[in-house]
């Protein structure tokens, strides 16, 4: 099957990821870590964005995606966080190797689909190194589906492929608000486990856990 960014550069069906903020920055590493607290941005979107980002210790030589984290042994390689509600983006960095490093940051963020409706963001593209904002020598990623759902919940996406998908869950336990999932499990370990399931036509966010209360996807052609 010819799949459907084979046939189209670009495509106007299909919504272009709009990115409402962007954020660089850096701080110096104590012990391996930013800090005993997240670093605190603000930002005036005034309703829920959702961040992403990498980080480094050695100047962009090795990057680093948030909130996924290496284990060695009985400790931790490295590990981050990057969440955001409507009013602020925590991140947080700890590397073995990061004393008295430079923790560097880049960051973006999305708004849903709904939320960019009346919301006054500024333009970012001139927030950017690279000034180029479309090339039609690259792909670009198609949104075809995105949404806020509670555990429990199927979404149906009938691509007859499986889809890349980015998902942010929401913890019940901290004032953090949204983070990209970037650890999961296969089968249930200790009664628990498997946050989502993605398969070629549907996505199954699973209620078998407490880790998270709320989730937000969004699903792009394959």
């Amino acid at each position: 099957m010819t799949k459907l960014r084979e046939k189209f550069i670009f495509n106007s069906d299909y919504p272009i990821d709009k990115i409402v903020w962007l954020k660089e920055g850096q701080v110096q590493m104590q012990w391996g870590s930013t800090g005993d607290n997240p670093i605190e941005i603000a930002h005036d979107l005034g309703v829920q964005l959702y961040v992403n980002g990498v980080w480094t210790i050695d100047d962009w030589a090795t990057t680093y995606t948030f909130n996924a984290s290496r284990i060695d042994g009985q400790g931790y390689v490295y590990q981050s966080m990057l969440a955001a509600n409507d009013q602020k983006v925590y991140l947080s960095g700890q590397h073995a190797q990061g004393d008295n490093k430079t923790f560097k940051y880049r960051l973006w963020g999305f708004l849903s689909e709904e939320s960019t409706k009346g919301i006054p963001a500024n333009k970012t593209a001139g927030w950017s190194g690279n000034r180029l904002v479309l090339s039609t020598d690259h792909d670009y990623p198609m949104l075809c589906k995105e949404g806020v759902v509670a555990p429990g919940t199927t979404i149906t996406h009938a691509l007859g492929d499986i889809p890349y998908v980015d998902v942010w869950g929401r913890s019940p336990y901290d004032n953090y608000g949204y983070r990209t999932i970037s650890d999961d499990s296969f089968g249930q370990i200790y009664g628990s486990g498997e946050l989502v399931q993605i398969d070629s036509q549907k996505i199954v966010f699973r209620n078998n856990t407490d880790q998270y209360n709320s989730y937000y996807y969004r699903i792009y052609m394959p």
